[in-house]
């Protein structure tokens, strides 16, 4: 019996692949962001920044204002590098 791709943590996806985002640019970014907010509560931090740069450089992905005030990115944001993300994603004045 192979191997459930969708439970195969050793080598975790870069991107939620199973709805390629070409294809369907909404829920695709969507499960990006998604997927990252899991890997963030299971204690793979680094793999969740990784997803939500991701999410955070295309239309329709994270927005910065969601990401600096929803709790649920509250293990997130005493890393340097969300931080990082945080500025560099801003909203420009």
């Amino acid at each position: 019996m192979p191997a459930d791709p969708f439970c195969n943590w050793a080598k975790p996806p870069a991107r939620a692949s199973w709805v390629p985002e070409p294809k369907n640019a909404l829920i695709g970014v969507d499960l990006t962001t998604r997927m990252a907010c899991i890997f963030m509560k299971v204690g793979e931090p680094e793999l969740a920044l990784k997803l939500l740069e991701h999410s955070l450089s295309v239309p329709a992905g994270a927005h910065v204002g969601e990401l600096r005030v929803a709790p649920r990115w509250d293990p997130l944001r005493n890393k340097p590098r969300f931080q990082l993300l945080l500025a560099k994603y801003a909203p420009r004045e």
